[in-house]
């Protein structure tokens, strides 16, 4: 791998990469590759299928990186990751590790966290994910779900409220008193 594309921005790469520059692309999707897979895992749940949906996000944004070059890639990433976890079946709940035994240590509150995501629907977990956990801005966010997705806004107000009702109050604070 080239040591020059590093610190180029994600527009350049994206231009590098429709000029036929494959190793931008792969720098690139190396720089928001973790983000793209803890998406993928937040929206299917089951590994091997976020696994899945993260390589075919990854075919999809390259093809339309290189054909449409009027969005952000990294929107096109999102977007191509949300649509192929839209069609992932939902892993079922008892499907991950076991609990960790203190309720009050960070892998039982992220546990909790996660399973309480998994039970949103898609619409409002998709949105909680983009927003929230990957920072994209509302208008992006809005492209990510599609055009008939409703506004990012109104699903993750629908969503936080369902999260703040099956977390329960403290969720943050409990154990660090």
């Amino acid at each position: 791998m080239r040591d020059d594309t590093g610190d180029l921005s994600d527009d350049r790469l994206a231009t590098l990469a429709r000029a036929g520059d494959a190793e931008a692309w792969e720098t690139f999707f190396r720089r928001h590759a973790g983000r793209l897979l803890a998406y993928c895992h937040r929206l299917c749940g089951d590994p091997s299928e976020s696994r899945a949906a993260f390589l075919d996000a990854a075919g999809d944004a390259w093809y339309r990186v290189r054909s449409d070059p009027s969005q952000r890639p990294v929107t096109v990433a999102f977007a191509a990751a949300t649509r192929r976890c839209a069609r992932a079946p939902l892993a079922p709940q008892g499907s991950r590790a076991p609990r960790p035994r203190d309720p009050a240590s960070l892998e039982a509150r992220a546990d909790r966290l996660h399973r309480a995501l998994l039970g949103l629907p898609f619409p409002e977990r998709a949105a909680l994910g983009l927003c929230y956990f990957d920072n994209l801005p509302w208008s992006e966010a809005s492209r990510c779900l599609g055009p008939d997705g409703a506004d990012p806004r109104t699903l993750c107000a629908r969503g936080y409220a369902a999260l703040t009702l099956a977390l329960g109050p403290g969720f943050l604070s409990e154990g660090l008193d």
